[in-house]
């Protein structure tokens, strides 16, 4: 159960590899779970959580160059707003934080919207994985995803995992970010 809860028999291991220790481990765990790595999923006890930081995610993809066409990060969209001169009218600095107030709800909104979306996603994939389910079809353990869709937020709280983290939680999170499309605000005119 210790080694699926990690995400593998390496990953357990891997504090000690070589060690004489760490080679009787792993053929005690492999000799009682068998050659499939897969097997080992049925013994895990703790949910399987898979975070999403919908900001940071934008925001890399973007200063990447890997995001598609119309996909804008926030605080890139903010920087482009025209901030008026310190003598403008007071007119145009209501206009000016009206134009910031409306663009970070319409970002609030679209990122939450694709929160929900890859959520369902998630959870529709880990349907679809037998080594999750159990034989009346249900999942052996629960499925949850942390969502961080604030575009103000610092993204310390919820970071987006990598391919080197758990295995099953970047094959949920992989796939759902595969088929769903990121977030597509319109930028308010200049």
């Amino acid at each position: 159960s210790v080694a699926a809860n990690v995400g593998g028999i390496d990953e357990l291991l891997a504090g000690r590899p070589g060690s004489w220790e760490a080679n009787y481990v792993h053929s005690l765990l492999f000799g009682t779970i068998g050659p499939d790595p897969q097997d080992l999923l049925r013994h895990r006890t703790e949910p399987i959580v898979v975070p999403l930081n919908v900001p940071s995610l934008v925001a890399d993809l973007v200063s990447a160059g890997a995001a598609p066409d119309g996909v804008s990060a926030y605080d890139d969209v903010v920087d482009r707003v025209s901030e008026p001169d310190a003598e403008a009218h007071s007119e145009a600095w209501d206009l000016f934080s009206d134009t910031l107030a409306d663009l970070l709800e319409r970002y609030r909104k679209a990122y939450a919207a694709y929160g929900q979306t890859f959520t369902d996603a998630v959870l529709a994939y880990a349907q679809t994985l037998p080594e999750l389910r159990d034989t009346y079809g249900g999942l052996l353990v629960p499925v949850a995803v942390v969502v961080e869709a604030d575009p103000e937020s610092d993204g310390e709280e919820v970071e987006n995992p990598s391919e080197f983290d758990d295995p099953l939680v970047w094959k949920l999170w992989e796939c759902a970010f595969r088929r769903v499309p990121l977030p597509v605000v319109a930028e308010p005119a200049p």
